[in-house]
Parts: structure tokens; C-alpha cells; sequence
């Protein structure tokens, strides 16, 4: 389960927070970022 701030049309904070597939199913604004790291292969 994932937990995210919920945010206005302004990006303000407004004190909620609600599981990521709920947020994205009934379409709140969020904020959210994906960080990827990748290892080059070494032999």
C-alpha cells in the first residue's frame, strides 16, 4: 500500500492522503516522483 499527499489545482497541500490506486482511479491531483537507477553490466 502505497500513501500519497493529495493536492489542490494550485499544488497546495491539502492535508489528505489516500492510497495511490484510489487517487489515480477517481483522478485527484498528487505529487509523485519515480526515481530509476541503473547498473551498467560489467563482466
Amino acid at each position: 500500500m502505497e500513501l500519497l499527499d493529495i493536492v489542490d489545482e494550485n499544488n497546495n497541500l491539502t492535508g489528505k492522503t489516500e492510497e495511490k490506486e484510489v487517487i489515480h482511479k477517481k483522478g485527484l491531483y498528487h505529487r509523485e516522483v519515480a526515481v530509476w537507477i541503473k547498473k551498467k553490466y560489467q563482466n
